[in-house]
């Protein structure tokens, strides 16, 4: 391909290309063009060929460059003087985040161009074709224009957009961590009353074998267990550490006293934090009678985790360990595989398939199933007063009434309050566990783990609720 200078009329020869080339569609009228440029410098037929093989315009005095065997800087150096703009021989990358002025990456790429910046402001684009950012040049209030070479504009769009993609993954980070920050807070402050339910005034919370545990000592003096999530054992460390000189100031339950102002302290060794209250911290305006979220009910029930099992959110219930009947390693009663002969479940599952499943498993250790397919037909039977099962096993997410309104529907009950639930998901979702311990759920087990632990629940919640007001007996 050879440049040089053509006869001066070339209006005809532009049209032809953009006819025979009708693909294109570009605009003519008044518009400064690197096409028109290079077709005053070209030859017709060697234009036309480039452009056939390379359709991309944004590439297309790059693409004239190679075939000619010239450097694309030098060829775009001469459109950008026939065309009056200025060139740039250098482009830099962006922050598209304080640049773009509300249009998208994705519209800057398609068109071949990148703001030019000056002090944080933007003050012009530098494209490769005038004629593709007509649009974009409108949008950003007519900024003036300037030419680069595409191989330049190219790179600078690359490392912007992968600043872009950096910004947007720390966005999400510190999202995640703000969330987890807050359901660690929320965590706490359930232990903490938890632990107040206990008339306990301190606890400890620290690792045993890569696992967080908090432990109290209740008003009879017996020792209290539990262990937190695992997917907030770093949050809420992260949380006790970051607090340890100034304290924490937690918001309780609605159901509980309000505000209080927790004190941390660092256990000798690094090995967990001490975390202590006084009464007298907590707000001024809340009522010492109201019901704490975990308060003993008149059972002797207490919300508890399965020793071993982090099945709960942050083990918001302490497992209350009374020495006599307990192994003292394990913590486990002695005879809690003993059968219920007679003990009543209710079952509420829209899968009829697995309702079996679990049917079969509670019937081989003697315990009565009723099953129904949806909430609304368990609460009818339940509020009937015909049926009082001792404990209800429940889907979370089903049609019409979902396990948590249920759950809401059966605490307005007097008479069905006292019923311990077991609540059942298919997925695992850290919010969704603190919001079933906050209306009173007493597990909290996802359908993909061993139907054994559902069944170790249903044993221990049974052995429960059998103990009733004789004293209080968890496992």
């Amino acid at each position: 391909m050879a440049l040089g200078k053509q006869k001066p009329a070339k209006l005809g020869l532009i049209a032809r290309v953009r006819s025979a080339l009708g693909r294109m569609r570009v605009r003519m009228v008044g518009q400064k063009s690197t096409l028109e440029a290079l077709a005053s410098v070209v030859r017709y037929r060697d234009l036309e060929k480039v452009i056939r093989a390379f359709p991309d315009r944004r590439a297309l005095a790059l693409n004239v460059a190679n075939a000619a065997g010239v450097r694309e800087d030098d060829l775009m150096q001469g459109v950008a003087q026939k065309l009056g703009l200025p060139y740039l021989s250098r482009v830099e990358a962006v922050d598209f985040e304080g640049c773009g002025a509300g249009v998208p990456f994705s519209e800057y790429w398609s068109c071949g161009a990148i703001p030019l910046m000056a002090h944080g402001i933007l003050s012009g684009l530098i494209c490769a074709e005038p004629e593709l950012v007509i649009k974009l040049q409108n949008k950003l209030g007519g900024v003036a224009l300037y030419l680069a070479c595409w191989s330049k504009i190219a790179v600078a769009l690359d490392q912007s957009e992968q600043r872009l993609q950096g910004s947007e993954a720390q966005r999400q980070k510190a999202a995640e961590q703000e969330r987890l920050r807050r359901a660690a807070t929320q965590a706490l402050a359930l232990i903490v009353e938890e632990a107040r339910s206990y008339q306990a005034a301190v606890l400890t919370i620290k690792r045993s074998q890569e696992r967080l545990f908090y432990e109290f000592e209740t008003s009879q003096a017996e020792q209290a267990r539990g262990e937190v999530h695992a997917l907030l054992s770093e949050p809420l460390c992260a949380l006790l550490g970051q607090n340890e000189q100034d304290g924490l100031d937690l918001q309780l339950s609605n159901h509980a006293y309000g505000r209080l102002y927790v004190k941390i302290e660092a256990l000798e060794g690094g090995l967990g934090f001490r975390v202590a209250w006084e009464e007298n911290e907590v707000a001024a305006d809340a009522s010492s009678n109201q019901e704490l979220l975990h308060s003993e009910d008149p059972r002797g029930n207490g919300l508890v985790l399965l020793p071993g099992v982090a099945s709960r959110v942050a083990a918001p219930a302490a497992a209350v360990a009374k020495l006599k009947g307990r192994h003292p390693s394990s913590g486990v009663p002695k005879h809690a595989n003993k059968k219920r002969s007679g003990a009543r479940v209710l079952l509420i599952d829209d899968n009829q398939v697995f309702l079996g499943v679990v049917q079969r498993f509670l019937m081989r250790n003697g315990v009565q199933a009723t099953l129904e397919s949806n909430a609304q037909s368990a609460l009818t039977l339940l509020k009937g007063g015909g049926f009082r099962p001792e404990l209800i096993v429940c889907d979370l997410h089903m049609p019409g009434l979902n396990g948590a309104d249920f759950v809401r529907e059966l605490k307005r009950v007097e008479s069905l309050s006292e019923i311990s639930v077991i609540m059942l998901t298919s997925d695992r979702d850290l919010e969704a566990e603190l919001e079933m311990v906050k209306i009173g759920v007493d597990a909290f087990i996802t359908k993909d783990q061993d139907p054994r632990l559902l069944c170790a629940q249903v044993e221990r919640l049974l052995k429960r609720t059998q103990v009733g007001s004789g004293g209080r007996v968890t496992a």
